[in-house]
């Protein structure tokens, strides 16, 4: 997945089952990690097939590192 900076690549997995979305990204360039688990997550995905929650909070993370 391009970040939402569009200036890096994050590579991992995103998991989601029965009201949980689980998420492992990493960018190999900058040596950032995210890692996040959320409980109540209601399906819906993102045009590039992320849960919108794990895609805004890429982005805030990418305002920290």
């Amino acid at each position: 997945h391009v970040s939402p900076s569009g200036q890096y690549t994050w590579y991992g997995h995103q998991g989601r089952f029965n009201g949980i979305t689980a998420d492992v990204f990493w960018q190999p360039q900058t040596g950032m990690t995210f890692v996040m688990i959320v409980n109540g997550y209601d399906g819906a995905l993102s045009t590039d097939g992320l849960a919108p929650i794990s895609r805004r909070m890429m982005t805030l993370a990418e305002g920290w590192n």
